[in-house]
């Protein structure tokens, strides 16, 4: 099935407004579907009154059909392994910092991660001596294997690994890494921030222990929320940032218990809103073709504006050449043109891209970059989008 592209592009409220939105990896647009949502929702919210059984029970209902959705989205064996959170930094913190960590543990990662993922890795190592390892990626941008092989050992507790670079947009060999991880004992938490609604996501495919995205971007779902993915064999190690009458059962004064799912990480009530607006999402995902679909037309666009990009001389392309291995993401530089200055002159041309190091300055720093421009393709652009954007930016001067 292909991906409907009239119908995405007149659901998608940017084109009536003239904007070419091309910075998917930031987040994404919603659909009007989704919009449609977020706005039923307020209304009745206002009619209705929050706790009003009416209301409350059927904002239950649709978080418990929506975490089905999830599970289903990702391969989960059930609803009860999804945890919500705030965003995807929250979702990881909640990995990190709900295990139980001691002097002499190691992790690894690697320089592809961004500062939510990082830094607390990082600040491991401050509050408990635990050695952070990080492993570096090729020309091409993709993990070096042989060096995550060397650096997992017996001490090492988690690795964290990203599934699509957000700032390269390369597709990492995460079937050959999970290899490496399950060799050990280690724990697997990969990042699927920009793979999540551009390509499938399958957990056990990805062999990995816990999974955080958000849902703004490539799912197009609402902003503020994210998700969490526990396998059910490990969620009671995981200690909860937060506690709240939501997630735990007050059993004496001195005593308490967690409950035993991943709600134990959605301290407090959740925004209803947004989970209402992501099942809209998720179900509109099927609506246009679906997630291979979705896929197909992504990496066609992508190898399109790849060869766009390859005719000028004056541009540098960072990674790998092969759409095969890329998402929708494409790093470059205009050669003698900051890059601060190709993102503002082609958004008053109503082109919106993005520039800078993206929280991944370590990923730069491979390529001697300080910050470069990056550009997006989703399944509603076209190729006249991507040869609008080539032609305005032959006029950057």
């Amino acid at each position: 099935m292909s991906i409907n592209v009239t119908k995405a592009r007149g659901d998608t409220p940017t084109f009536a407004n003239g904007i070419i939105y091309l910075d998917h990896a930031a987040g994404s647009v919603p659909s009007v579907q989704v919009l449609d949502a977020t706005r039923d929702y307020l209304d009745e919210l206002g009619k209705l009154g929050p706790v009003n059984p009416a209301f409350y029970e059927k904002a239950s209902e649709t978080t418990k059909e929506t975490k089905k959705k999830l599970a289903r989205f990702i391969n989960a064996d059930h609803m009860d392994e999804i945890g919500l959170s705030k965003t995807g930094s929250e979702a990881i913190g909640q990995v990190i910092n709900g295990l139980k960590w001691k002097k002499g543990d190691e992790v690894v990662t690697s320089v592809l991660e961004i500062h939510p993922g990082y830094l607390p890795l990082v600040r491991l190592e401050r509050q408990y001596g635990v050695k952070l390892r990080v492993i570096g990626i090729s020309g091409r941008g993709l993990l070096k294997l042989e060096a995550l092989r060397r650096a997992i050992n017996k001490r090492t507790r988690l690795v964290v690994l990203m599934h699509i670079s957000n700032s390269l947009g390369t597709l990492q060999p995460l079937e050959e890494a999970q290899k490496l991880v399950r060799e050990s004992n280690a724990l697997y938490l990969v990042n699927a921030s920009q793979s999540l609604g551009q390509i499938r996501v399958d957990v056990k495919e990805l062999g990995c222990d816990f999974l955080v995205a958000p849902c703004r971007k490539w799912l197009r779902g609402p902003q503020g929320l994210g998700l969490l993915y526990c396998r059910k064999e490990l969620i009671d190690d995981l200690e909860p940032s937060h506690i709240s009458w939501t997630t735990t059962k007050w059993v004496s004064p001195g005593r308490y218990q967690h409950i035993g799912t991943a709600e134990r990480f959605e301290a407090g009530e959740l925004n209803f809103g947004t989970v209402r607006a992501l099942n809209r999402a998720l179900d509109y995902v099927d609506e246009i073709g679906g997630i291979d679909s979705v896929r197909s037309r992504i990496q066609d666009l992508t190898g399109y504006l790849l060869n766009r990009l390859r005719e000028s001389e004056d541009i540098e392309v960072y990674g790998a050449a092969e759409s095969g291995i890329r998402g929708g993401i494409v790093a470059f530089n205009k050669r003698n043109i900051s890059s601060d200055t190709v993102w503002k002159q082609l958004e008053k041309e109503k082109l919106i891209i993005e520039a800078g190091n993206f929280a991944a300055p370590l990923v730069l720093k491979t390529f001697h970059r300080e910050k470069w421009a990056r550009v997006c393709v989703h399944y509603f652009n076209d190729t006249e989008d991507i040869d609008k954007f080539i032609a305005t930016l032959a006029g950057v001067k």
